[in-house]
């Protein structure tokens, strides 16, 4: 079972740190619950990227910085904290007549 509130909980606190801090946190948090870390190895046939998971959340990236944002984007959309995609729907009819009326000219006496 995945820790839903934990990930919540988690991801509030990166998004009020720097990228230096947000480094730290996460490596700790790792450490504390049990996920791993794994930076790229530099052999031939070793992964190039770098690998982080936590909470049953796995996400890689080209540094260590991007892993950590794709696990955020990840943990995210797990949890359903991520923003809407597109918004919300539009009613381009409204829309239409609320531009009509601001640039008609006004009547006044």
């Amino acid at each position: 079972m995945i820790p839903r509130q934990k990930i919540v909980t988690f991801l509030a606190e990166l998004e009020l740190l720097g990228q230096a801090a947000r480094k730290l946190a996460f490596a700790a948090e790792v450490r504390q619950a049990g996920g791993y870390y794994d930076p790229p190895k530099g052999g031939p046939w070793d992964s190039h990227l770098f690998e982080v998971q936590l909470h049953q959340v796995t996400a890689q990236g080209f540094c260590e910085d991007e892993a950590i944002r794709n696990w955020m984007k990840a943990a995210k959309a797990l949890c359903g904290t991520a923003p809407a995609r597109f918004g919300a729907p539009r009613n381009h009819f409204e829309e239409i007549e609320n531009l009509r009326a601001s640039t008609e000219p006004r009547v006044t006496m």
